[in-house]
């Protein structure tokens, strides 16, 4: 893996790139277009508006707004050992959360609640302009994955959120 400084931070195209495919065994994209982690690090050393997507073959995607997924995300904070660890990110105006493929079907009954999976899904990546990772899905000291929870983990913080965003 050519990810020797670990971890590897947001603005680290080259590392991240290598951390999706490498780590994670996600497929990448730009466009209509799949791509290697090679190609991609040097599409995003060329261009710096460059879209790296991947498919949502590996989890499913959830995202909110991003005034209701940072309060999810502090409740999620505070709840501390009492649910599991979900890696998110945030785009500006968003924040999606990772969970286990398949299982966020349960979720979509929320109020403003947009779920993305299987291979016809996409989500952009950091690098990608404005995209940031909150939650990265690996360990912050070793190149190992997160275990991606169940939706059912991230409902009660969603519930929580949405309410106070009189969207319940």
């Amino acid at each position: 893996m050519k990810t020797s400084l670990w971890p590897p931070r947001t603005r680290d195209g080259s590392r991240l790139v290598h951390a999706y495919t490498d780590l994670l065994d996600w497929r990448l994209v730009a466009g209509s277009h799949s791509l290697s982690a090679d190609e991609a690090a040097y599409l995003l050393s060329t261009d710096s508006h460059a879209v790296v997507e991947t498919l949502c073959e590996k989890f499913d995607a959830v995202t909110v707004s991003g005034a209701v997924g940072r309060d999810a995300l502090m409740w999620l904070d505070r709840e501390g050992a009492n649910v599991p660890l979900i890696p998110s990110f945030q785009d500006g105006s968003s924040v999606t959360f990772l969970v286990q493929p398949g299982t966020a079907r349960h979720l979509q009954g929320l109020d403003a609640v947009t779920v993305v999976s299987g291979p016809d899904g996409r989500v952009a990546l950091p690098p990608t302009p404005g995209v940031r990772w909150d939650t990265p899905p690996w360990h912050a000291r070793t190149p190992a994955r997160i275990e991606l929870a169940d939706a059912q983990g991230l409902r009660p913080g969603l519930e929580r959120a949405l309410h106070l965003h009189g969207r319940s």
